[in-house]
């Protein structure tokens, strides 16, 4: 499991990415702009292993937390089109990792996310152009725009130092390419308060990135073998001992001034490996997401009914076939999770606003974080015409 820590710190982050903004198949009013704002905080006490168990952490294993601010804003240019930008995880301003790299050293996954972008079109739906009303059915192509993340090298000089490091990036960093799928069933029930929705997004990565970009992983994964190799194993030491007389002609491997070479020429071989992994590719391949949901909603509240109440239960399956680091090959990653909420919007307000709060709760994995995460989001709705 240590051998994924640090990626557990990007795949946790990104976790509920997807699911802050799945919402449904249907779209904004024409000329309508929605503004959200999108505190998280989520926290990992445990993770999925290969054989789908559930696994705590114990000290110094990846335990991890951290506090984000997500933000969108999208607009509503006819009933069935809309325009989004949606950046989330958004700004990671505190994270924290339990995380043991040899040194008294605090370890962090602080940054900033990439942006989504994208244009949803509502195909089926009582004001698409296939008028349905009981079905909506929109497809949303999208870009994600990478922004720049944390540079491994000059992270790496920091942890050589005993300075506190930021070993993973909040998001891939890389350009993404894909398409969000949404199908919303609203059954003949009264008032049609209740929505069955399916959800999917497919988010490609066909160039790669490095992983100097990447993120610190690979370069202490590394410098843990090669440690390991010369201080517990014969081969290294010997290795060491035979350096060191070609090199000095000294003998006497009790001296201080041996331990002191030994340091230098053990960190000169984790230098020369951190150089060479920091040029190799990094390869996201392909993030599937998908989604079923049952919502209640709709529901006015007070004796004006200004206040609407919605409330929903969806389960979410999150899937990657791996990441290729240089030349290693990463297991593929499951999760399933569900993500209940509820929100309240208050249309009578000057400025109308939807006040929303999730919870998301790991159900079963296989080579994925056990997140926990904590979802609030103020939604707010302009219209100038």
């Amino acid at each position: 499991m240590k051998k994924r820590v640090f990626l557990a710190l990007i795949a946790g982050l990104l976790g509920g990415s997807a699911r802050l903004f799945a919402d449904s198949a249907e779209l904004l009013p024409a000329h309508v702009w929605r503004f959200r704002v999108v505190p998280v905080y989520n926290f990992a006490p445990a993770a999925f292993g290969g054989d789908w168990d559930y696994n705590e952490y114990a000290d110094g294993e990846g335990a991890s937390k951290a506090y984000s601010t997500g933000l969108a804003l999208e607009y509503g240019i006819f009933d069935w089109l809309s325009l989004a930008a949606q950046w989330t995880p958004g700004w990671v301003a505190w994270s924290d990792a339990d995380v043991n790299v040899g040194k008294d050293i605090k370890v962090n996954a602080n940054g900033v996310s990439d942006l989504f972008t994208g244009v949803a079109v509502q195909l089926v739906g009582a004001k698409a152009p296939i008028k349905a009303e009981s079905l909506r059915f929109t497809v949303a192509p999208g870009l994600k725009v990478p922004f720049g993340g944390i540079d491994a090298l000059e992270e790496y000089e920091k942890w050589k130092k005993g300075e506190d490091i930021t070993a993973a990036n909040p998001d891939n960093h890389a350009l993404g390419a894909g398409a969000r799928v949404y199908f919303d069933w609203i059954p003949n029930t009264p008032g049609k308060h209740l929505v069955f929705n399916l959800f999917s997004e497919i988010i490609a990565y066909p160039l790669t990135t490095t992983v100097r970009d990447y993120g610190l992983t690979p370069i202490l994964s590394r410098a843990g073998e090669i440690s390991n190799h010369y201080l517990n194993t014969t081969a290294g030491q010997t290795e060491l001992g035979v350096a060191y007389t070609l090199q000095t002609g000294g003998t006497n491997y009790t001296d201080p001034a041996f331990l002191a070479w030994a340091q230098n020429y053990v960190y000169s071989k984790i230098d020369d490996a951190a150089k060479d992994l920091a040029a190799q590719k990094v390869a996201f391949g392909t993030d599937y997401t998908f989604e079923a949901e049952l919502s209640y909603g709709g529901v006015g509240l007070g004796k004006d009914k200004k206040v609407i109440f919605n409330s929903g239960i969806p389960v979410t399956l999150n899937y990657n076939p791996g990441a290729k680091v240089g030349f290693v090959e990463n297991e593929a990653s499951y999760l399933f999770k569900t993500s209940p909420y509820l929100s309240f919007f208050f249309t009578n307000w000057a400025l109308p606003t939807q006040l929303q709060v999730g919870y998301t709760v790991p159900i079963a994995g296989k080579n994925a974080t056990a997140r926990h995460i904590l979802v609030l989001q103020a939604k707010l709705f302009l219209k100038f015409w």
